[in-house]
């Protein structure tokens, strides 16, 4: 009998593929300008432009992670199935999705091309910066002798 997998990866996609498009839509509100609320309403205008700047920032975060995640769900799919499933769980349970790729392609015998290397470092590089941050404190100074006070 033929084995089953069960993966999440087109789950994932599919979530990271909403977030990507929540992105491009919301930046392109934010660079057309178009979210000031009225033209005598500074405060609300600044309201505004930090929610949807904050909206922006979320549906980032969503589509870098889960795009990650669908990566990584698909390489371990890949693994198993190329390989033999054991094994490749012993051999890589440790390994970067980047070392779990060239472990498969070392095991049938191929090169692990160099540009997909690159662009799935660069992501997971992205997804290790958001999931494992390092906050650093900031002042934000709203008063300075030579300006008047916005608020």
């Amino acid at each position: 009998m033929t084995p089953f997998y069960y993966s999440r990866s087109e789950q994932y996609s599919k979530m990271a593929r909403m977030f990507y498009v929540e992105f491009l839509t919301t930046k392109a509100v934010y660079d057309s300008g178009k979210f000031v609320v009225k033209e005598d309403a500074f405060r609300e205008n600044i309201c505004a432009a930090i929610n949807l700047c904050q909206k922006i920032d979320d549906s980032y975060i969503g589509a870098i992670v889960f795009e990650a995640m669908a990566i990584e769900s698909y390489v371990n799919l890949m693994g198993v199935y190329l390989t033999d499933e054991n094994v490749y769980y012993k051999e890589t349970r440790k390994k970067s999705t980047k070392e779990k790729l060239s472990y498969i392609f070392g095991e049938m015998g191929k090169e692990f091309p160099e540009d997909l290397k690159e662009k799935i470092g660069g992501l997971f590089s992205k997804r290790n910066d958001l999931v494992h941050q390092k906050p650093r404190a900031i002042v934000i100074d709203i008063q300075n002798s030579d300006r008047e006070t916005i608020l």
